[in-house]
């Protein structure tokens, strides 16, 4: 177990623009952009188990898409995220819907949440937003200020904004990151059995244009050499298509999400 704490916390802390605000700002809109109800979001509420009269923290909640569909179905919900920004839309979000039972906090994963107001709830759910090099003090806040249930959800192999296919085509190698078994370990060894079931999301990744395209690919991929941005190029020539205004790749990519419960 300690050798996977140490991966985890290795992996998570050589990313430091996860920890900045302004990082997520910048992401906002387009998390916005690319919200709604999805299979994902709908497996994951019914497996959240939601009662009516149940009061929910929502951590990470970044633009709400996941906070207002639960504000649907429960008596209040309070999102928090380091984004302040991403809080904003949440709340704009709920404010259209006719939705009075979202409030936000912004705070980060390791900020002080007694400090900040974060109240005790019923229900602590995380979706997604496990990007935190603590994972023990982590789940420890979450189970800490729950009542009844906890509920997560974490990657379970490659990362979801990672193309092992245009990776693997210029050369390099994509190592599996640290994932939901970390979790589960790190949960025993604090007194916690969980349950554990699988949710797949599939998807075709589609660009305004090729540029757009190729952009987003460099955004995955950091500085290429001459001879990596020829061999994007040809994996672009083989696998990008026309699509309706723009283009797409013409292959499904899947990630699959580990959601974790536990009752209290």
């Amino acid at each position: 177990m300690l050798f996977q704490e140490k991966e985890w916390t290795r992996f998570h802390a050589t990313k430091p623009s996860r920890n900045q605000e302004t990082y997520w700002d910048r992401r906002a809109a387009g998390f916005a952009r690319h919200s709604g109800i999805s299979n994902y979001s709908k497996e994951f509420l019914d497996l959240c188990q939601l009662e009516s009269d149940w009061t929910v923290l929502d951590v990470g909640c970044g633009s709400g898409s996941i906070t207002v569909n639960i504000a649907r179905q429960t008596q209040h919900v309070t999102g928090i995220d380091i984004s302040g920004e991403m809080l904003r839309l949440a709340k704009s979000s709920a404010r259209s819907l006719g939705l009075c039972n979202v409030d936000t906090i912004k705070v980060p994963w390791e900020g002080d949440w007694r400090a900040a107001g974060v109240p005790q709830v019923d229900l602590a759910v995380e979706s997604r937003a496990l990007l935190t090099a603590d994972l023990p003090d982590a789940l420890a806040k979450l189970n800490h200020y729950a009542r009844k249930r906890v509920c997560l959800t974490t990657v379970c192999g490659d990362l979801a904004y990672n193309d092992r296919r245009v990776i693997e085509s210029i050369g390099r190698t994509l190592p599996h990151p640290p994932d939901y078994i970390h979790v589960v370990n790190c949960l025993y060894d604090m007194g916690i059995t969980a349950d554990v079931h699988f949710i797949s999301s599939v998807k075709h990744d589609t660009y305004c244009n090729r540029e757009a395209a190729k952009k987003s690919m460099l955004h995955m991929l950091g500085n290429v050499s001459e001879e990596e941005d020829e061999a994007l190029e040809s994996f672009m020539n083989n696998h990008l298509v026309q699509w309706q205004d723009g283009w797409m790749k013409d292959y499904e990519r899947r990630t699959d999400w580990a959601f974790i419960a536990w009752n209290k």
